[in-house]
């Protein structure tokens, strides 16, 4: 069934073409009719039309324009115009709009019957060639998944083609390269586990938005035969070498913590190995040396971060580098390996003695990270510290029966301090990011913004994003956005901006979108707000002269 609407500004031909024609026997089941341009677009936002039958000369914008507007926008309807003149140009402005049809008044009912049987024909066509596309398209997609997996494999395991050599090929299955192109590998492997495979790709999806939120950048992500999760970041996107290192290092810096998020989602052993940058042409090489590196790993109980090519893992200051050595003392720890941990704590103390500066801070956290070490291994195997302790737990003995008291006190008192000053910090910092987007907003008013768009300017993650203004403000960003756009909107209707132009001033796309959003809002149309405002002034003039 089909809806139609008939614009006229004579309401007894309105009524004639409504009430004269059997239009059920047509297949139309509702016919609206409006009286100008204006009402016939309010009536095309809010309903889903097939046919407009209008006439040419009306008050406001005439026929053959709002034809016109139709047909940009609403492409799967179509158009007769009805003309009371014999005017050639008329005809031939019908013609250009590719209107279904002009015809001249007075039409026969049965004329027009014909000429709309004949419309609602084509349309029936298109829509099934439309629906026929978008079925294609549909698996299409479904296809392009694989599609592109086998392209990777076929560059990164079989060598079997080079991307470099052919952009425009490695673009179009999703491989955003340039000829200067980097990349580095992260791969995460985990322990056995008994997943279905929509839960391992939900699990993978959840990786990849970590390592988005995290570590930054464009990444090719894939599962491979092994199970191996694996990310290709490529560092070459916006310039130099320089700024891809910089990156490079930021994202190693931060595996850790994508370590402690991934024991948040998922249970056993993770493993996380990362590779050096290389050019494009020798990431198949990279890759398939690290795949062979990480299969050594399988059986292991111990969660990993791990640089497969010899490559040490920078810092952002100065640190022992047996805290970055494998096996880390953890695991000496939890493999028993007493000869091996006294050597890992004189090395580490050894570089102590040797570094020129101050080091006091990672003195102290190292003599923390082992002793906490050895306490949680000794509680894991229900091994009472004061057994192992001796001397060095005289602290304890000296507290008596208030032990675990004054360790509860001290333990809230710093808690609080350190959770207190960090919140302090994040508050500034979230204060600060909160101006932001609202400096933002109003500056690129005429842009089509949204949580994305915003999230991407101030590289955060969108539900971050969302979740902090909320919290800041009470209200919701995408709900924020909508009302700064309108109020916007009501300022340039009360300066005599028409409804048209404002739509485009605010970035709205379409007129229909931002009447019916203004509409909601503010509970008339555009016009009628803009009509209203001015007939305030008026009368107000009007009143201030008598």
């Amino acid at each position: 069934m089909y809806n139609m609407l008939l614009v006229d500004d004579e309401t007894i031909i309105l009524e004639g073409l409504s009430q004269n024609i059997n239009w059920q026997d047509l297949d139309i089941q509702e016919v609206f009719t409006a009286d100008n341009s204006l009402n016939a677009q309010e009536c095309l936002s809010s309903h889903r039309i097939d046919l407009v039958i209008t006439d040419i000369q009306m008050p406001g914008e005439n026929g053959l324009a709002l034809g016109e507007t139709i047909l940009q926008k609403y492409p799967y309807t179509k158009v007769i115009i009805l003309s009371g003149y014999q005017n050639f140009s008329y005809a031939q402005q019908a013609v250009q709009i590719k209107a279904f049809r002009y015809l001249l008044k007075p039409v026969r009912y049965e004329d027009l019957e014909k000429v709309v049987r004949e419309a609602l024909h084509e349309l029936q066509h298109e829509l099934q060639g439309k629906k026929a596309l978008e079925n294609a398209k549909k698996l299409a997609s479904q296809a392009y998944p694989l599609i592109r997996q086998n392209y990777l494999m076929n560059w990164l395991e079989k060598d079997a083609v080079h991307p470099w050599e052919n952009l425009q090929e490695a673009n179009e299955h999703g491989l955003c390269l340039t000829p200067t192109g980097q990349g580095y590998f992260i791969m995460i492997r985990l322990g056995q586990r008994e997943e279905s495979a929509s839960q391992d790709e939900l699990l993978h999806y959840a990786m990849l938005n970590l390592c988005q939120d995290m570590l930054g950048g464009q990444i090719i992500d894939f599962i491979n035969a092994q199970q191996t999760h694996c990310f290709l970041f490529l560092t070459d996107v916006h310039g130099t070498f320089a700024s891809s290192l910089s990156s490079f290092q930021r994202a190693i810096e931060r595996l850790d913590w994508v370590l402690c998020s991934l024991e948040n989602i998922t249970e056993g052993p993770i493993r996380i190995f990362w590779s050096k940058i290389h050019p494009l042409e020798e990431l198949s090489t990279c890759y398939r040396e690290m795949n062979r590196k990480a299969l050594r790993f399988i059986g292991s109980s111990q969660d990993l971060v791990c640089g497969l090519e010899n490559s040490e893992r920078p810092v952002s200051a100065w640190e022992p580098s047996t805290l970055h050595s494998h096996p880390s003392f953890p695991t000496l720890i939890a493999t028993g390996r007493a000869l091996a941990a006294l050597e890992w704590i004189d090395k580490t103390f050894e570089e102590f003695n040797r570094h020129s500066g101050n080091c006091h801070d990672q003195c102290l956290y190292v003599y923390h990270m082992v002793v906490g070490t050895l306490i949680a291994d000794s509680f894991q195997r229900q091994i009472g510290i004061l057994a192992w302790g001796g001397e060095s737990l005289e602290f304890m003995e000296e507290m008596g029966e208030d032990i675990v008291e004054d360790l509860r006190s001290q333990c809230k008192k710093l808690t609080s301090s350190y959770l207190e000053n960090l919140n302090h910090a994040l508050n500034g910092q979230e204060d600060w990011l909160i101006g932001q987007i609202k400096q933002y907003i109003a500056n690129n008013i005429e842009d089509k913004l949204s949580i994305t768009s915003l999230a991407a300017h101030f590289c955060y993650n969108a539900t971050y994003l969302s979740r902090v203004f909320k919290a800041k403000t009470d209200v919701q960003l995408a709900n924020y956005i909508v009302a700064s756009k309108i109020a916007k909107a009501e300022e340039l209707l009360r300066a005599g901006r028409s409804p048209t132009d404002t739509a485009a001033a605010i970035g709205y796309e379409t007129y229909s979108h931002f009447s019916r959003t203004f509409k909601r809002q503010v509970g008339v149309s555009p016009k009628q707000y803009q009509d209203e405002r001015c007939c305030f002034r008026k009368n107000g003039t009007n009143g201030a002269s008598n």
